[in-house]
């Protein structure tokens, strides 16, 4: 069953590469036009009060050629959104 719902993403124009489920801990970009990148770090996966699986994390967005300080924020999506928006994964460096 955890396979089932976290297993292998290829549905639709979202993959996470490299991944075969998300997990707390774990890091994803997604790279915005002009150059602005969203780093999302996994803090929790979880069911929702009707079995749906919702991701819960950390964002940090950087945009690329300022001198602005990226800001952070606390965010969830359900895991197929997670994994539509945030494509690429990030290795691991704990």
């Amino acid at each position: 069953m955890f396979e089932a719902i976290f297993g292998g993403w290829d549905r639709g124009r979202g993959r996470v590469e490299g991944a075969t489920h998300v997990e707390p801990g774990a890091s994803y970009r997604a790279t915005q036009p002009q150059g602005t990148a969203e780093i999302a770090r996994v803090l929790a996966v979880a069911d929702d009060g009707q079995g749906i699986p919702h991701v819960r994390y950390d964002m940090e967005v950087q945009r690329a050629g300022t001198a602005e300080r990226p800001w952070r924020e606390r965010r969830t999506l359900t895991l197929d959104a997670f994994r539509d928006r945030y494509c690429e994964a990030l290795p691991r460096l704990d």
